[in-house]
C-alpha cells in the first residue's frame, strides 16, 4: 500500500516539474502546500468469484455447508453431478477411455467442454493434476466434503481472467476454518437396488474419543468399504462392522475399554457394539431404528446420522438378511 502510493507520487513531481522551473513565481503569492496524493487500496484475490450471484463477473451458483448436508451427500463428485452447468461427467472414472489419472478418479466437466476446460480452485488457489496423462486434472476425491463451507462454481467462460483451462467455468472449493474435532461420512448401497444412497454421521468425540478415534482409523484404512449390515431387526437397529458378515469378528486391533455416556439412544443413534464384556468392542455397530433407551448407560455412543437416515431404514431385514446391505465406502475427515 505504502509502495503504491510513494511510486504515484514521484510520477506526479516529474510530470509538473518542467513547468515549475520555467515560470517565476509572482511576488506576494504564496507557494500553496503540496498535497499528499489520495491513498489507492489495492486489493489482490486469488479468485474473481464473489459469494452472491449479482456480485460476480459471471452468473454463479454458491452451494452452502448447510445445504450439502440437507442433501445427504458424501462426496463432491455427488454435489456436482447435481448441477445443470454440469456436463454428466463430475463422475468416478470406472470405466472411462483414458487412465492417465488412474481409476476411481473424480473430476468435473462444466458444459460439456472437457475436463481440461474447467478450473478446479481450492481455497482460491489452483490444485494440481490428479494424474500426468493427456485429460489430467484435478481428482476431487482429494476433499472430504465434511470439510466444506461452501463451493462456488462460476458456470460462464472465465478464461480472460484464469487462461484457457477455465474456459468453461471454474469450481472454487473453500473450506471451512472453524473446524473441530472429528466427521465421517459413510455411503451405504444395496448393488443391483440403485446402490441406496448417501449417510453422514456426525462423530462424538466429546463422549467417546477412543471410540471415535477407532472409527475413523478403520474408516479412512478401508476397512468398513464392501462391509455388510448382516444384523436388522425391524423398529430396533441395523448392525454392522464385520469384514466377515456372521457377527462374530472385527478387526485385528485390541479390543476398546468402555466409554459409556449418558446420551440416550434415540432415533439415528450410533452405538458400538460388543460381547459381555463391557471392554469388548472392536469394529463392530450399530444404528437406532427408534428409541431403545434401555440401553443407555450399557453401550457406548460415539455418533448420530445427521442425514440418510432413510436409507438406513430401507436396509433389508433379517439376522442375516438374505441379501443384505453394504457399506459401499466410508471416509472419516
Amino acid at each position: 500500500m505504502k509502495t503504491a502510493s510513494a511510486l504515484l507520487a514521484a510520477t506526479m513531481l516529474t510530470a509538473v516539474s518542467p513547468q515549475a522551473w520555467a515560470q517565476a513565481e509572482p511576488a506576494g503569492q504564496t507557494q500553496p502546500e503540496a498535497q499528499a496524493p489520495d491513498e489507492i487500496d489495492v486489493v489482490v484475490t486469488g479468485s474473481r468469484i464473489r459469494r452472491q450471484d449479482i456480485a460476480g463477473v459471471g452468473p454463479a451458483t454458491v452451494v452452502s455447508a448447510e445445504q450439502i448436508e440437507n442433501t445427504g451427500i458424501v462426496n463432491i463428485e455427488s454435489l456436482l453431478q447435481r448441477l445443470p452447468a454440469n456436463a454428466g461427467f463430475a463422475g468416478n472414472q470406472t470405466s472411462a477411455y483414458w487412465t492417465g489419472n488412474g481409476y476411481g478418479t473424480a473430476q468435473v466437466n462444466l458444459r460439456g467442454l472437457g475436463i481440461k476446460r474447467t478450473l478446479v480452485l481450492l481455497n482460491n488457489r489452483r490444485l494440481v493434476a490428479g494424474g500426468t496423462g493427456a485429460n489430467s486434472s484435478p481428482d476431487l476425491n482429494m476433499i472430504p466434503v465434511v470439510a466444506l463451507a461452501r463451493t462456488d462454481v462460476l458456470k460462464d467462460g472465465a478464461s480472460a481472467i484464469y487462461g484457457a483451462d477455465a474456459m468453461a467455468g471454474v469450481v472454487n472449493l473453500v473450506t471451512r476454518t472453524d473446524y473441530n474435532g472429528f466427521g465421517i461420512s459413510a455411503r451405504s448401497g444395496i448393488t443391483g437396488r440403485g446402490d441406496g444412497g448417501d449417510v453422514t454421521i456426525k462423530l462424538r468425540p466429546d463422549l467417546a474419543p477412543q471410540h471415535v478415534a477407532r472409527i475413523v482409523e478403520l474408516a479412512n484404512d478401508g476397512f468398513y468399504d464392501g462391509v455388510v449390515f448382516h444384523r436388522v431387526i425391524p423398529g430396533f437397529m441395523a448392525q454392522g462392522g464385520d469384514p466377515t458378515g456372521t457377527g462374530m469378528s472385527g478387526s485385528d486391533k485390541p479390543n476398546l475399554p468402555a466409554e459409556f455416556s449418558k446420551e440416550p439412544h434415540v432415533r439415528g443413534v450410533c452405538s458400538m457394539a460388543r460381547a459381555q464384556s463391557p471392554n469388548s468392542a472392536n469394529s463392530q455397530f450399530f444404528i437406532c431404528f427408534d428409541d431403545a433407551r434401555f440401553l443407555d448407560g450399557q453401550y457406548t455412543v460415539w455418533g448420530e446420522v445427521t442425514s440418510g437416515m432413510d436409507h438406513v431404514d430401507a436396509l433389508p431385514k433379517g439376522e442375516p438378511p438374505r441379501e443384505p446391505g453394504k457399506i459401499v465406502k466410508a471416509r472419516a475427515a
